[in-house]
């Protein structure tokens, strides 16, 4: 029904996201890696969407870029796998490494997300693996940003929020900042919190 939605960020918390779209507050169920890249108040934003309807509900959930939407659609096409738990493997990895993930048949890696256990990870690789490997996402991460990720570690950071600070501060100062700018910007925007 809806393919994105363009307008300012009002609120962000953790797993969603308010955008103000001329005036309507839209509550958009969101991962952490798409979460981390926007922030309140933040110029026009634009996040793809998809609508789950259920007997009692509609849930809109949003994702930074169409290739992250695309891996949750084919996410949730398998059967027992529903919307929230597209969501946790996507909050618990990057799109890129649950998409090589799957892709590599790499079952361990899926069952390290919390609420994915053997049966599911097992059907998840049988039913994608090659589905998975033609979503060509790969991961753009740098490697100032992989430098930037494993300094924060090593200061305490878990890996997912350390993913997570990067990957914000790579938004505000772009895909050319060094390793020791990231960092900086990550304490920083950790410090305000």
């Amino acid at each position: 029904m809806y393919d994105f939605l363009e307008g300012i960020v009002a609120e962000v918390q953790p797993g969603r996201v308010t955008l103000n779209v001329q005036g309507v507050g839209y509550l958009i169920l969101v991962s952490g890696s798409t979460a981390a890249r926007f922030a309140p108040g933040a110029s026009k934003a634009r996040i793809w969407t998809h609508l789950v309807v259920s007997d009692d509900d509609l849930r809109l959930f949003g994702f930074a870029d169409r290739t992250e939407r695309e891996l949750f659609r084919l996410l949730i096409s398998v059967n027992g796998v529903g919307p929230s738990t597209g969501l946790a493997l996507l909050t618990g990895m990057a799109p890129a490494e649950v998409a090589r993930a799957l892709a590599s048949g790499d079952e361990a890696t899926l069952r390290s997300v919390k609420g994915i256990g053997a049966k599911t990870a097992t059907r998840l690789v049988l039913e994608l693996k090659e589905s998975a490997a033609k979503l060509g996402i790969t991961d753009r991460v740098t490697p100032a940003a992989r430098d930037a990720v494993d300094a924060l570690v090593g200061l305490g950071f878990a890996r997912l929020e350390a993913d997570r600070a990067v990957a914000a501060a790579r938004g505000k100062l772009g895909e050319t900042a060094d390793t020791e700018a990231l960092v900086r910007a990550a304490l920083a925007s950790d410090r305000r919190r």
